[in-house]
């Protein structure tokens, strides 16, 4: 089972909820393989930056023999931690930005995330005003959920793995 966060964009959700993202917590190859190139794209900038620069330094370190295993190493955990906690640099960029972290659904695929997610939501006309009116409920009830630091993903939403 994987877990999927679910984002609201800055403002509330529209009515049909159209705007609203679901990201797959998990693994992500693309960050092992390109670690500095997939912050970019996700537009981390200056962690893409620190990774690029980590990154060529232990390329240019490793022609000495004696640093080659402990260099292949840092570059190895660079790799593995933005591949392991990518998802969730993500979802903290998308917060600094305005979104609002409304739900973590644990679901197989993302089509059942999505059926678990919007059939807990309300079935009335006044979906969307309910909504608007408790968006500052959802807002405190969020901030809650990441008060405690920045932690880099060490622990889970909840506040343990």
């Amino acid at each position: 089972m994987a877990s999927f966060l679910v984002l609201i964009p800055p403002g509330g959700p529209f009515a049909d909820h159209a705007g609203t993202r679901f990201l797959r917590d998990g693994f992500s190859f693309f960050g092992f393989v390109l670690p500095a190139i997939w912050l970019f794209t996700q537009r981390a900038w200056v962690l893409g930056l620190a990774v690029l620069v980590i990154q060529i330094a232990a390329l240019m370190l490793m022609v000495q023999d004696e640093l080659a295993p402990v260099v292949a190493a840092v570059f190895f955990a660079v790799s593995l931690l933005t591949a392991l906690e990518g998802v969730h640099i993500q979802s903290m960029l998308l917060q600094r930005r305005g979104w609002v972290l409304d739900d973590i659904v644990v679901a197989e695929t993302l089509g059942e995330a999505e059926e678990i997610y919007f059939g807990s939501l309300p079935e009335s006309e006044n979906t969307v005003r309910s909504v608007a009116a408790d968006w500052s409920k959802t807002r405190q009830a969020s901030a809650s959920r990441t008060a405690g630091g920045a932690t880099f993903g060490l622990f889970d939403y909840d506040g343990g793995r």
